[in-house]
């Protein structure tokens, strides 16, 4: 047998030829039918694999296949490029209480800035907008987000001016920085909001840089508040996923209004879903207490849970189970991500002790994502909200992505400040 013109067999040769002299070149010629056959059946294994494979796995390299560019493309848009953290804490040595704001790229700080606000003043806007919206006014709204966005990016004075080219010295303009950075390559950046008392009272989703210039409506920007210590990862999912929509028992003039909510939840989540992100949607309906949705969580083992109905209810048994922060977290331990669409979720009325909404104290307890709103969840503004989100979540997988289209849909038909009351909660990896 000769090597031929097998260019596979020509580097087999040479390899073993040149192995330290063990073998002559004829005991090689004479292993390699068997070593060749071997090889080729190795190959041909690894291509049938391949061809199954997902784009992630093909080769060549993937920017070299269409598929592959694809994947690529959607894995830029659901990852973020960078990762910045806002701490907000009080300066203790003076006596007007100040929030200070100091801006992080991950373990480096980037900038630091005080401003003079209390969280009484930076606040009021949410008390307003939660129990007298009627009385708020469009540029009542955009001076308070004006303020809050103040507290949360301080300016130098060069930054502070309209379109101006951000420095590298202060917080707003060391943001600006980076945002400009990855919006080449139309990224995005994960901006995670660490907040000590009192200051988590404010509605940091609100902030405004300038005139329609609103930190957490911006396509290049998720914006979360993180809870506990340790690390918090991307929000993403993957693979099949099991989505529980639980709605309790509810007085019947209400629903209606809730079941078409979630009708064309379960609509957005058929229509939306592709390979990669399948999504069986389960139903559980007029259950009474917290030890139903116990229950559900447990058969059913869902990704995803979502409440629909009242977080103020006259019925007994709405306001016995959505009022009762101990039962439902404790319901709701295990599940990864957590939507309530149920009103006034992320606000602290009738917080516990320590200040805690429910969405808090369900991040806490250990989910990766709990989305929901600090005000008023309109039934109209809400489904408007989840549609949205769902159908991202099904394109990307991306939890961050996904309340980003949420705020988005929100902003195009609701009032101004309805998005703004749309809060996502990040919980540490277990």
């Amino acid at each position: 047998m000769t090597a031929g013109g097998d260019p596979a067999v020509l580097a087999l040769v040479r390899l073993i030829a040149a192995n330290g002299g063990q073998m002559t070149f004829g005991e090689v010629c004479s292993r390699l039918p068997a070593t060749a056959a071997q090889l080729r059946r190795l190959v041909a294994e690894a291509g049938k694999r391949l061809a199954n494979a997902h784009p992630m796995a093909m080769q060549p390299p993937l920017r070299l296949t269409p598929e592959g560019r694809a994947w690529l493309a959607e894995q830029d848009q659901r990852n973020p490029a960078e990762i910045l953290v806002i701490r907000l804490t009080s300066r203790p040595d003076v006596e007007v209480e100040n929030v200070c704001s100091t801006l992080f790229r991950g373990s480096t700080q980037l900038a630091a800035g005080c401003t003079s606000f209390t969280s009484y003043r930076l606040a009021a806007i949410r008390y307003l907008l939660s129990f007298a919206p009627e009385d708020i006014t469009a540029g009542t709204t955009l001076r308070a987000a004006r303020e809050i966005g103040l507290a949360l990016l301080p300016p130098c004075r060069r930054c502070a001016l309209p379109h101006a080219s951000p420095c590298a010295s202060c917080v707003r303009g060391r943001y600006r920085e980076v945002l400009s950075e990855v919006s080449v390559d139309h990224r995005w950046i994960d901006v995670r909001l660490q907040i000590a008392s009192p200051w988590h009272h404010v509605p940091w989703e609100m902030a405004a840089l300038d005139t329609d210039d609103f930190v957490a409506r911006d396509p290049a920007v998720s914006l979360v508040r993180t809870v506990g210590e340790g690390s918090h990862p991307v929000r993403v999912i993957d693979g099949p996923n099991r989505v529980l929509i639980a709605m309790p028992t509810m007085p019947a003039e209400d629903e209606q209004a809730f079941e078409a909510e979630a009708t064309q939840i379960i609509q957005a989540l058929s229509e939306s879903e592709g390979p990669e992100r399948r999504f069986d949607v389960v139903r559980l309906s007029h259950f009474d207490d917290s030890d139903a949705l116990r229950s559900a969580v447990l058969r059913e083992k869902p990704q995803v849970v979502h409440l629909i109905g009242h977080g103020s209810a006259s019925g007994v048994a709405a306001a016995k189970l959505l009022m009762s922060k101990n039962a439902l977290t404790d319901a709701l331990a295990g599940v990864p991500i957590v939507v309530l669409g149920s009103c006034f979720g992320a606000s602290e009325a009738g917080a516990d002790a320590h200040g805690s909404s429910l969405a808090r104290r369900i991040a806490e307890a250990g989910a990766t994502s709990v989305v929901a709103f600090e005000g008023s969840a309109e039934t109209t503004h809400a489904t408007r909200f989840s549609v949205a989100f769902y159908r991202e979540l099904a394109r990307s997988g991306s939890v961050d992505r996904a309340v980003q289209h949420g705020r988005t849909a929100m902003s195009s038909g609701a009032p101004l400040y309805q998005w703004g009351q749309v809060v996502h909660f990040a919980g540490v990896s277990r």
